[in-house]
């Protein structure tokens, strides 16, 4: 009887050993599928492209954490700080927890829900369980990889100069990365339980367009009419503002506002002392004591704790919801439109336009943009304004305006490089419509060429009243910013033409980490540095030659006009190449 017994015993434990061999296989097959879909594994191939990787991740890596401790360090030269480093970077990492999670709410709806891999996924012989877990832990993985590109490097930053300024010690370097990667996963799965409302949400606005838009315009000019209203306040007298003979002033108010701040976002704070430790009164700095440990076990429970809510709470509906989104959802034809035929050239613009505001993501990038980076130039004049300055530091601060005005502008362009890919396998279709490719894919590009030149000339009218220029310099460089924003779109929609990532889109609906956006965005650093210091030299040279800075705006603006006019060459050619070249060549 009890050999019988334990054979029963033995046969259930293999039973289910069997089983759970079977469904992790499955489970590792699905989140496999879904990660060779949306990244690129060619580098793996050969030895000499995976060192090559692995190289430039490390060089990246460095450069941002060595940005950041010489940052600091020229900081703590300046103003004497050396304490207070490390609660700098406690706002830091609430400000970016909680955009991130906004950021990760949003991803996750379009993941769950709308990603176009779900038509694929629902037809696979697994439970709606795995399915939902596959998804979630996905999007964890680029959660860890974006947090690898920035947060890593940057909190290392901040680590390692609180390690040489003796504030912490060396195993803190190590340990603070433990619990920062368990703050990541506490915001995927805070983002997984408000997907649900943020679902409804989207829905609402999807049915009810106006009232997107009254929200967005009532936000944003509550917003704009805010910071410039605060901005307005700043002296404007010059000397008014003396940062060094201020600054213990200064100094007591940034550390009453980080407390202030401290107190707002508790649970940041909370996981901030589980990363680096506890002050004491019998010792300076901060120290890995027993209640830290106590408090990443305390995360660590909430994040066991918030994955068994979302998997009893949102898995039951999301199987049901996602094939709504797709399969089971009409859209009831309220009216009937008559189909007026148009100009073709007029109806690509048009369907252009309306993508643009349709993909709220997209248009939303654009303007935040083309709106703050005015307003940020104006802060950071009126500061100026109010600051005693030599004549070099004129020069210097002529070239940080150009530098503020140009890096915003370019760095919003960097979408650009992603926008024939986003339209998926329908990009594909270009090649049939029946005109030249040129102007269809040109006119991608129109909203963001019109849309910026209002911010220049605003960037232009704010430049004037601070730089007392003539008319005819401002205007100068405002052709030069165009130039340079133009070329840089070409450029952009350039390395889209040259590398596509449409079936990356087409699968996800959404990118997640592309290659053409990381080119774009170091061009954009690059040659905006360059601009800035480009300009200083001119601004020397012309004050010194002529007394006055009409020839380095004028050589401002020649360089800009010739950048662009090169860009769109180079983009004219690659259209010919890629599109009208082969179709030349498959119909022969």
């Amino acid at each position: 009887m009890e050999e019988a017994a334990k054979k029963s015993w033995k046969e259930k434990l293999n039973f289910a050993k069997a089983r759970f061999k079977e469904g992790w296989g499955k489970f590792k097959a699905l989140v496999l599928v879904q990660l060779k879909d949306k990244i690129d594994f060619s580098w793996t191939k050969t030895r000499k492209t995976r060192i090559q990787k692995t190289v430039f991740a490390i060089l990246k890596f460095l450069v941002i954490a060595l940005a950041v401790f010489g940052i600091l360090n020229i900081v703590k030269l300046l103003f004497m700080i050396r304490e207070e480093i490390l609660s700098y970077y406690l706002v830091f990492l609430g400000i970016f927890v909680v955009l991130n999670l906004i950021t990760v709410t949003l991803g996750l709806v379009k993941s769950l829900y709308y990603a176009e891999d779900n038509k694929v996924l629902v037809t696979y012989p697994v439970s709606s369980g795995k399915l939902f877990l596959s998804k979630i832990l996905v999007y964890q993985i680029f959660e860890f990889k974006k947090a690898l590109d920035l947060l890593v490097p940057v909190t290392v930053g901040f680590i390692v100069t609180g390690f040489f300024f003796g504030i912490v010690p060396i195993y803190t370097i190590i340990w603070s990365l433990i619990p920062l990667m368990l703050i990541s996963v506490v915001t995927v799965l805070l983002g997984a339980l408000l997907s649900i409302p943020g679902l409804f949400i989207f829905k609402t606005f999807q049915r009810l367009p106006i009232l997107e838009l009254i929200l967005i315009v009532l936000l944003v000019g509550a917003a704009v009419y805010g910071l410039i209203y605060v901005i307005t306040l700043i002296p404007i007298n010059k000397g008014d503002i003396d940062i060094i003979r201020q600054w213990p002033i200064i100094r007591s108010n940034i550390n009453s506002f980080i407390l202030e701040f401290s107190k707002y976002i508790y649970p940041i704070t909370f996981a901030f002392r589980a990363m680096v430790g506890e002050t004491g009164a019998t010792y300076s700095g901060y120290k890995l004591m027993p209640y830290t440990f106590g408090r990443f076990g305390i995360i660590l429970a909430i994040a066991v704790v918030l994955l068994v809510i979302v998997f009893l709470i949102i898995k039951p509906f999301f199987f049901n919801m996602m094939t709504k989104t797709f399969e089971f959802e009409k859209k009831n034809i309220t009216a009937e439109k008559h189909n007026k035929p148009k100009q073709k050239y007029v109806a690509f613009v048009g369907k252009e336009l309306k993508l643009v505001f349709r993909d709220f993501g997209i248009s939303a990038s654009y303007l935040s943009v083309y709106l703050l980076t005015p307003i940020l130039l104006l802060f950071i004049d009126r500061i100026f304004m109010a600051m005693d300055r030599s004549s070099t530091g004129d020069l210097i601060v002529f070239a940080i305006n150009v530098l503020l005005i140009v890096l915003p502008l370019l760095a919003s362009s960097t979408v650009i490089s992603t926008i024939y890919s986003r339209e998926g396998r329908a990009a594909y279709l270009k090649k049939t419509k029946p005109v030249k490719p040129y102007f269809p894919l040109i006119s991608k590009l129109l909203f963001n060429l019109v849309l910026c030149i209002p911010s220049i000339i605003g960037c232009g009218v704010v430049f004037s009243q601070f730089a007392q220029v003539s008319t005819f310099d401002i205007v100068a460089l405002c052709i030069a910013v165009i130039g340079f924003q133009y070329g840089h779109i070409f450029y952009s929609a350039a390395l889209d033409l040259m590398n596509p990532q449409n079936e990356l889109y087409a699968t996800e609906g959404d990118s997640i980490s592309n290659p053409n956006e990381r080119k774009s965005t170091i061009f954009a650093l690059v040659f905006s540095a360059a601009i800035a210091f480009i300009s200083y030299v001119f601004f020397k040279e012309s004050i010194n030659q002529t007394k006055t800075y009409d020839i380095a705006f004028i050589k401002l603006m020649i360089i800009g006009i010739i950048f662009m006019v090169i860009m769109f060459i180079l983009l004219i050619l690659k259209i010919k190449a890629f599109y009208i070249d082969r179709q030349e060549a498959s119909r022969e």
